[in-house]
């Protein structure tokens, strides 16, 4: 297990929604680490649980809760406001980041 030195970025929106089990996996051009690595945020330690290559699509219709979101919709209009360029391109593989807080 390795701990990450860069704490990932995520929005303040997702703050309670992180410390609560809620959100549990993040959506990214590319992976944080590896599966059983950790790291730090909002006072919490996260554990690295495993990754996925899915198209957006796929990840807004069967993730969107574990990202954090009520629906697809506000899943998507989050998602193109981070990523204005492509963040719109349904087919574009990302890869998706799970973890869950680690408890030790």
């Amino acid at each position: 297990m390795t701990h990450l030195l860069n704490e990932p970025k995520f929005g303040d929106i997702f703050r309670e929604l992180m410390l609560n089990d809620v959100k549990i996996c993040t959506t990214r051009s590319k992976r944080l680490g590896n599966a059983g690595d950790t790291f730090d945020k909002w006072g919490a330690t996260f554990v690295i649980t495993g990754f996925e290559k899915r198209m957006l699509r796929e990840i807004a219709d069967e993730y969107r809760a574990r990202e954090g979101f009520e629906t697809k919709e506000a899943f998507l209009a989050y998602f193109k406001k981070l990523h204005p360029r492509i963040g719109g391109e349904l087919d574009h593989n990302w890869t998706v980041t799970h973890f869950r807080k680690y408890l030790e």
